[in-house]
């Protein structure tokens, strides 16, 4: 499953390119001090980790092995199995 940070973090990334090309944004004057280069590196490293992470190989639960019990092989219960 995939964790919602790393789709967060590319999502964030895309809105910041895109709000590098928008022209309404340079009345804002906060937005006057952020250059559009500037605005393109942070977007593209945002957009980066947000890949990374997702890329990232998940940890897999152990696989749950049942147990059986007597001739009829009833199952009892489960234990993890620990995979090498």
């Amino acid at each position: 499953m995939v964790k919602p940070l790393p789709i967060i973090l590319i999502a964030i990334g895309a809105l910041v390119g895109i709000l590098a090309f928008v022209p309404l944004l340079a009345s804002v004057p906060v937005l006057k001090l952020i250059t559009k280069p500037q605005m393109l590196i942070v977007a593209a490293t945002l957009v980066v980790i947000g890949v990374l992470l997702m890329a990232r190989k998940q940890e897999e639960a152990p696989a749950e092995v049942p147990i059986y019990q007597g001739q009829s092989q009833e199952v009892v219960g489960y234990r993890r199995h620990q995979s090498k």
